[in-house]
């Protein structure tokens, strides 16, 4: 599959596909049916046989983008591999696109590493299957599933990503995850994260008629646990990171992306209808509502273009499941990827109509916290309990948070009670408003760790890259001392005006704020005290060492030593930027 592009395919292969431009970010287009990748439909009424037939067996091979002009002819409870765009918003069409094309690239990927596995497997499983014994095989295959996922997978990982990702553009480096034999000593990120793989001992739990049977166990509980096993996962999420932040379109769509979370019965798809305006839940007692799993929808909020992250509600006994799978969504949506992309707000629904607050629910809220994700609280169901009630529950938790939680009484449902009273719906415009302070605030929060992030991958990437490369050790040195220098003098305050504008912008579209000119600021650049005892620390650890040097050498060199600098710069790096945030956001406006 040739990944440097993206080939579409559409129903009507007769007529050629129309899209306003003719990249999606720093790939091009192509419409060759023969290489599709995407399929995308036209959906302009309710889908016919046809369509969906269609769709159904399209969407066994590859993503698909559903293009409307009236979202309501879309149909609900779509694959995840099927994304929606509007037809006439060519920015968001573009981010669509791509995101389709991520997928591509993540799956091809992620076969590519089977396949290797595969075959690297092959002198395990002969070994097993000529073995006499079979508690001898049982015992060795389980040292063997150790061994090949801790030191034959990082190796698989770098080889396939050296061949498939790195060509795509020279943006791309894999530096920080790769294993290197000349750095063997070295603490890299995919030895430790393969360290937190469970190894099981199923192999051993199994009575085996014969050694060839121990043999295929071996092989696809291996494949089993690539294919499942969540630290790989993140692994290979960690992998795609650097290819989206190259190929990704410059402009895109921005949603307040906002979790929406709470115990079972809580009255939350009740919520998400009243905010929306679209009775499209389901609402009702009994079985929960809302199917098991994250979805994210995109909606809109008075105009405001919201992602809405939907969990399945918290039910009884399932509650520490929830909290693992939750916490491993956020780690998917950390620091290392675009803000665009975080979980900007979190809105935890709590039932006034209990009245009380479960430990369950302090510490979902304070797992959040501790995420660096703003909360708000909405008090669902107030009209249900008298004033008193609902004062208490605010006392509760403001007792146990302060300040730091907006707290919001809410009634979804209006309703006309026998008495001929009538109760309104309240607490809208309020989830807004909090919404809104508590963007930037999040920003404030979070925004530093995700600019330490890209100043990291710039030194393993752009600086490490091009020392790598040079033809000599002297050429090296000498290259490695201006690449430190423009490290601290232009590229952390670059960084740092560029990340803060960048998601100050998103901030703007998000929140449908003016678009009022912001001024430019040059930032100072970082003072080190000790840059020159690092330079000197590298002209040392030439001379000193025993082996001729290579570029590749005093690359690892420069990225080890600028690493730890970075880390002592990280509270001033913080105060800048939160500094920087500050000063933009007086220069915005509500509509």
């Amino acid at each position: 599959m040739d990944l440097s592009k993206l080939a579409l395919i559409q129903q009507n292969t007769s007529s050629r596909l129309s899209v306003p431009f003719d990249h999606v970010g720093q790939i091009p287009l192509t419409s060759d049916s023969h290489t599709a990748q995407v399929a995308v439909a036209n959906i302009q009424q309710q889908l016919t046989t046809a369509q969906n037939n269609w769709l159904q067996q399209i969407g066994k091979k590859m993503p698909v983008v559903l293009l409307y002009d009236d979202i309501s002819v879309i149909p609900e409870n779509l694959p995840k591999h099927f994304l929606i765009a509007p037809r006439s918003n060519s920015v968001q069409l573009q981010s669509v696109l791509f995101d389709a094309y991520m997928i591509v690239v993540r799956t091809y990927f992620q076969s590519r590493i089977t396949l290797s596995i595969q075959n690297k497997l092959d002198p395990y499983t002969w070994k097993l299957s000529k073995m006499w014994r079979t508690t001898k095989a049982d015992e060795l295959a389980v040292a063997y599933k150790q061994q090949f996922l801790r030191q034959e997978l990082p190796t698989i990982f770098h080889n396939v990503a050296e061949k498939l990702l790195l060509p795509l553009s020279p943006q791309i480096a894999f530096y920080a995850l790769e294993q290197r034999v000349h750095h063997s000593s070295e603490d890299r990120l995919i030895q430790k994260q393969l360290k937190k793989v469970s190894i099981p001992n199923k192999l051993q739990k199994k009575l085996h008629k014969s050694t060839i049977q121990i043999a295929e166990t071996f092989e696809k509980d291996v494949l089993t646990t690539f294919q499942q096993n969540q630290e790989i996962q993140q692994l290979i999420d960690a992998y795609m990171a650097p290819v989206k932040m190259a190929l990704q379109p410059p402009n895109k769509t921005h949603y307040l992306n906002v979790a929406l979370i709470g115990q079972t019965g809580v009255g939350k798809s009740s919520l998400i209808n009243y905010l929306f305006d679209s009775p499209k839940r389901a609402t009702g007692a009994g079985k929960p509502v809302t199917e098991q799993g994250f979805f994210k929808e995109n909606l809109l909020l008075n105009n405001v273009p919201v992602s809405l992250i939907d969990s399945w509600g918290i039910e009884q006994g399932k509650a520490e499941i929830w909290q693992r799978q939750f916490e491993q969504f956020l780690k998917q949506h950390n620091y290392e990827t675009d803000v665009a992309d975080w979980v900007h707000i979190a809105v935890y629904c709590i039932s006034a109509a209990t009245s009380r607050i479960q430990d369950f629910d302090l510490s979902i809220i304070k797992m959040l916290q501790r995420q660096k994700i703003n909360v708000m609280v909405a008090l669902t169901k107030t009209s249900l309990v008298p004033t008193e009630t609902i004062q208490a529950l605010q006392q509760t938790l403001q007792l146990e948070f302060g300040k730091n939680v907006p707290i919001i009484p809410v009634n979804s449902v209006s309703q006309t009670l026998l008495s001929g009273e009538k109760i309104e719906q309240i607490g809208k415009e309020a989830l807004i408003h909090e919404m809104q302070l508590n963007y930037l605030t999040m920003l404030e929060n979070r925004l530093p760790e995700r600019i330490q992030f890209v100043l990291q991958q710039h030194i393993q990437t752009v600086d490490r890259r091009a020392i790598s490369e040079c033809s000599s050790a002297s050429e090296a040195t000498k290259l490695s001392k201006q690449k430190g220098k423009q490290f601290f003098e232009d590229v952390i305050p670059s960084t740092i005006e560029k990340e803060v504008s960048l998601a100050m912008n998103a901030y703007d579209q998000a929140l449908q704020l003016s678009n009022k000119r912001r001024s430019k600021q040059t930032i100072r650049p970082i003072k080190v005290s000790t840059f020159e005892e690092w330079v000197s620390s590298v002209e040392q650890f030439i001379k000193t060492t025993f082996l001729k040097q290579t570029p590749l050498d005093i690359g690892a060199t420069y990225d080890k030593k600028m690493s730890n600098q970075l880390k002592q710069l990280e509270s001033t790096i913080q105060a800048a930027t939160i500094q920087r945030i500050q000063q933009l956001s007086k220069e915005t406006h509500y509509e």
